[in-house]
């Protein structure tokens, strides 16, 4: 059955949440709740912890200038360590040469930025007559930064910051030169930069450096090291191999335990000493990669090791508990999870304000708004509704004292997404508050989010819903993910977008919009390149699992469910139980295409803890299918209180539950109370124009006509079912579908040995070949059987013994290799 507008089946739409300004973000009404995110963030916005004037610094740090003071400094340690050394000839300069250099240095530091190509045309100019070991070191100094990364761009910082620091005893650029200020600009904006700023300078350096042409490619790289020729004042690397594991972009060194360890770290692991800056830089590389990119952060033992080393240098680092935090929540640890929530608060974030906010001076040092804040978030993940209740109605309480009007916004946008019994005028008076304050205050995340939550309004509409209306809202909510460069809301929209699709039947375009989504570059510096893989795409993974399989690709399903696995490997984790359920239910339906009924029911015992009251309508489909009567009616009893239970159970599984119902009075042969349970299933589905569905409980409702003798009528009502059925194009259903017509035919065909019947009867053995194609790709071969039987009996009834015998020898010969074991008759079910 195909994923509809409110979960069912599979995973409910995810809406984009708030965003990392202030607050975690809201997850759909059926997900599992996605990532809480920080009070605190790495951009700018309320509780961010920016530092005034970065992005300025990061518009003065460009390659060409970090170029440009590598060479001055490779050429200022040059000179010294090269001048008391006659023996060296090839590697001094002549007192003209250094007087031509220094004057190209100051028209480069002086001057506007080059690319590589033109800035090696002047480097290599004979005029100048630059020894090749000079060129040599620059390009090895410029290549550590290609291969360490941000713990390279450090390194390199911290060298430029060392020429002119007042500890050197000789210093070599007097300080009040222009290089000397040249210099000192680039330490001072390099220590203003944040982590996401540096990486994105690290990835613009590298590009800088690939782009370098010929000229720069064929420099020899010295085989000097970093402090090589160094005075001895001007020895330092921050850049220790304890620390290199930590800041190098490629951060699987540290989830393997087997990684060599350098002596330090072999005598005593915990004796190792992180700065505060160390710290910071793994931290918040971390926090991104859990949140948007799991399968690149490190697992969570690694982590807990590394923060415990790290507190023990840097105890009052709040963001350390921070990522403690959102570590258990990837183990759905609630213990751990709040207490490392707490402590975080308790220690205080220092949350910053830019000077023009109207918030400009106010401390928000353990701020209890925020705190309730990200305490509400963690309820919601493990769905203590009334707990978030209370946490959020501190929030607006404390919100509402201070004027925080953000925060208050993001609080009424969690408080729409925790609240299930809020009425529908509530629900829609609430969003729109939300989505006007958000317009006023220009807070994109929210913004897109409550256009999100309005096209979900909107379809629940019932007639006055219109699917141009609820594109048009998702569409306003993708915009704005591409406007504000918020992948989140981008991602978020197309997997909406898929799932409205599906919901109106329209299976290739649902499909389209998941593979769209897989197909975004949503890969940042901040990230070290990384694409983001998140909720959004662990749905879009099990939506096209689900899809292949429905199709007949099953093989292609489980190639699918490998990735989604390898993405996930944290099968506890609230994205790995995405492709965890797709994957039963996906064995579960080949369990059931097997009558393979102990497989089934061990598939229906993994269920359980994932989504019980999935489990139940696998147990109820499962006695469906085994025709046992008694057990049956005793499911359909446990799921009927459900029935009248607010947000209970969706939309979808209300649909599933008459369709089932119909079945059990089929197997009773009480076909007229399934017309009832039939009638519900085809006006609740109308009402909420789930296409797809109405068309389903149709076709049932064809096949009860057929049972009592109305075989004109059941011909008619698969006249409308058919097309949207076989465009959705579910194998099993179509198949049923396909059967069922020629049952049809076969029962209103014309008496006698007429032309008229033989043109009949051609047509209902063209649709069973189609039926038995369809049962044959997806291995039901129960059903197989039944068409089997179905034609031997139909080449029976028209003396046509050969063909009659060809088909009962197949029948035969699956019945060897594959029995099964049901006790319905083919005559009382669909």
């Amino acid at each position: 059955m195909p994923t509809a507008w409110t979960g069912g089946e599979g995973p409910g739409p995810a809406t984009g949440g708030p965003g990392p300004t202030a607050g975690p973000p809201p997850a759909g009404p059926h997900s599992s709740g996605g990532w809480p995110g920080p009070a605190w963030s790495l951009g700018s916005g309320p509780g961010g912890v920016g530092v005034g004037g970065s992005c300025r610094a990061f518009e003065c740090l460009t390659p060409f200038k970090v170029s440009v003071g590598l060479l001055l400094r490779n050429y200022c340690v040059h000179v010294r360590g090269f001048e008391n050394e006659p023996d060296n000839e090839e590697h001094l300069m002549s007192a003209r040469q250094r007087t031509k250099f220094c004057l190209l240095l100051l028209r480069l530091t002086q001057g506007s930025d080059l690319p590589l190509k033109s800035l090696m045309r002047e480097l290599l100019d004979p005029a100048h007559g630059l020894p090749p070991s000079l060129l040599s070191w620059w390009k090895s100094s410029l290549s550590a930064i290609q291969d360490k990364g941000v713990c390279g761009l450090m390194d390199a910082l911290a060298h430029l910051a060392l020429i002119v620091s007042e500890d050197v005893q000789y210093p070599i650029l007097g300080r009040a030169s222009v290089f000397a200020m040249f210099l000192r600009r680039i330490t001072i904006y390099g220590d203003r930069l944040g982590f996401s700023e540096a990486a994105s300078l690290t990835a613009n350096i590298v590009d800088y450096i690939r782009y370098g042409g010929p000229a720069y490619h064929q420099i020899p790289t010295s085989t000097l090291g970093e402090t090589d020729g160094l005075p001895e004042d001007l020895e330092m690397s921050l850049c220790s191999s304890e620390v290199a594991k930590i800041n190098h972009a490629p951060i699987s060194i540290l989830a393997e335990e087997s990684a060599p360890l350098s002596p330090l770290s072999r005598a005593d692991p915990a004796s190792v000493v992180h700065t505060r800056r160390q710290a910071e830089f793994y931290i918040a590389q971390q926090v991104e990669l859990v949140q948007n990119a799991e399968i690149h952060a490190d697992p969570v033992r690694v982590i807990e090791d590394k923060v415990e080393r790290i507190l023990k240098s840097n105890s009052d680092l709040a963001e350390a508990y921070f990522l403690l935090y959102l570590n258990a929540l990837r183990c759905n640890d609630f213990c751990g999870a709040r207490a490392n929530l707490n402590r975080a608060f308790e220690i205080g974030f220092p949350c910053h304000r830019s000077s023009s906010s109207v918030y400009a001076g106010e401390d928000l040092i353990r701020d209890p708004r925020y705190a309730a804040l990200n305490l509400a978030g963690l309820h919601a993940h493990f769905g203590h509704t009334q707990p978030a209740l209370t946490a959020l109605q501190e929030c607006t309480t404390s919100a509402q004292e201070a004027n925080d009007l953000p925060c208050l916004q993001h609080a009424l946008a969690w408080r729409l997404t925790v609240d299930k019994n809020m009425s529908g005028p509530d629900r829609m008076s609430l969003l729109q508050s939300l989505l006007d304050k958000s317009l006023v205050l220009q807070i994109p995340s929210l913004i897109g989010f409550g256009y999100q939550n309005l096209s979900k309004i909107i379809a629940y509409g019932g007639d006055k819903a219109t699917p141009y209306e609820v594109c048009r809202k998702i569409s306003h909510a993708e915009q704005m993910g591409e406007q504000s460069e918020v992948p989140d809301l981008l991602t978020g929209s197309m997997w909406e977008k898929s799932v409205f699709w599906a919901a109106l039947g329209q299976g290739y375009l649902s499909a389209q919009a998941s593979q769209l989504l897989l197909l975004l570059d949503t890969s940042s510096p901040s990230r070290d390149g990384h694409f983001i893989v998140s909720e959004n795409v662990a749905c879009s993974l099990a939506t096209m699992a689900r899809n292949l399989f429905d199709t007949g690709h099953g093989k292609a399903a489980d190639q699918v469910i490998a990735l989604a696995k390898h993405l996930f490997p944290n099968h506890s984790s609230p994205n790995g139980t995405r492709w965890r359920t797709c994957q039963i239910e996906i064995e579960f339906r080949r369990s059931l295409y097997e009558t393979n009924w102990v497989s089934a029911h061990k598939w229906i015992l993994a269920m359980e803890p994932l989504d019980s009251v999935n489990a139940i309508f696998m147990s109820a489909e499962l006695l469906v299918w085994r025709g046992n009567v008694q057990s049956l009616g005793s499911k359909l009893d446990t799921i009927s209180p459900m029935m009248d239970e607010e947000g209970k159970l969706s939309a979808f599984q209300k649909i599933r539950y008459h369709i089932y119902r119909s079945e059990w009075y089929c197997l009773m042969a009480s076909y007229s109370y399934a017309f009832e349970s039939l009638l519900s299933a085809i006006n609740l589905s109308v009402s909420l124009k789930y296409e797809y569905m109405e068309k389903l409980a149709k076709l049932h409702l064809a096949h009860v006509q057929l049972q009592i003798g109305l075989p004109l009528d059941a011909l008619d009502a698969l006249e409308s079912t058919m097309p949207i059925l076989l465009r959705h194009d579910i194998v099993f259903e179509s198949s049923r579908a396909f059967l069922l017509l020629a049952k049809g035919l076969v029962a209103s065909a014309p008496k006698g040995q007429t032309e008229e019947r033989r043109i009949v009867l051609s047509k209902a053995m063209s649709s069973l070949q189609k039926a038995l194609k369809g049962f044959k790709q997806i291995q039901a071969y129960h059903r197989v059987k039944d068409v089997l039987y179905t034609m031997a009996r139909l080449f029976h009834a028209q003396d046509l013994i050969k063909e009659r015998n060809q088909v009962s020898a197949e029948f035969r010969k699956i019945e060897e290799q594959h029995p099964t074991f049901i006790s319905t008759k083919v005559a009382l079910m669909l």
